[in-house]
């Protein structure tokens, strides 16, 4: 359902890394360093919205008018950070197997 969306407003983290790996531009309300990491990750840092929400029309009238170039630049670095994950996967699975024989 969250793949559907055209934007994400979140205040919870999970709900904020559901919707960037599958490339939904997000409105981050979040009082925690961890969402300034995770939007920076995503190339899109500009998004976190401070806790009072005063920005908060602001931003959404930014992701309305820059839309498609925003998903794009969200689904580029989701691409970029499922294949580091899968190569951190693999990397675990050598090691355990190495460790098994």
């Amino acid at each position: 359902m969250i793949g559907q969306c055209r934007i994400v407003i979140s205040s919870r983290f999970h709900g904020l890394v559901s919707a960037l790996s599958q490339s939904v531009p997000v409105l981050a309300m979040g009082w925690s360093h961890k969402y300034k990491e995770l939007l920076t990750d995503y190339d899109c840092e500009e998004f976190l919205i401070p806790v009072d929400g005063i920005a908060i029309s602001k931003a959404l009238e930014n992701i309305d008018k820059n839309y498609p170039k925003i998903k794009r630049r969200i689904e580029v670095r989701a691409k970029e950070i499922k294949a580091q994950v899968s190569q951190m996967w693999a990397t675990v699975a050598s090691i355990v197997e190495k460790k098994k024989s």
